[in-house]
């Protein structure tokens, strides 16, 4: 039988950079989150998009 020596990981005590296009990406992705919340939150109080698209339903039959 072979002799097989055991592979031990090196852990490196600095933590990787993160590179700047992936924290813009990242931050990017917060603001569009919280900018949607706000809506969202600012629409529940005033229903303009409901005043503005109107009071639309969709209605699918259902075959029994």
């Amino acid at each position: 039988m072979a002799n097989k020596k055991k592979v031990i990981p090196v852990k490196s005590k600095t933590p990787p950079q993160t590179s700047k296009r992936y924290v813009k990406s990242k931050i990017i992705l917060v603001v569009i989150i919280v900018v949607l919340g706000l809506i969202l939150v600012i629409d529940s109080k005033t229903h303009f998009i409901k005043n503005l698209v109107g009071d639309k339903t969709i209605e699918f039959r259902m075959r029994k």
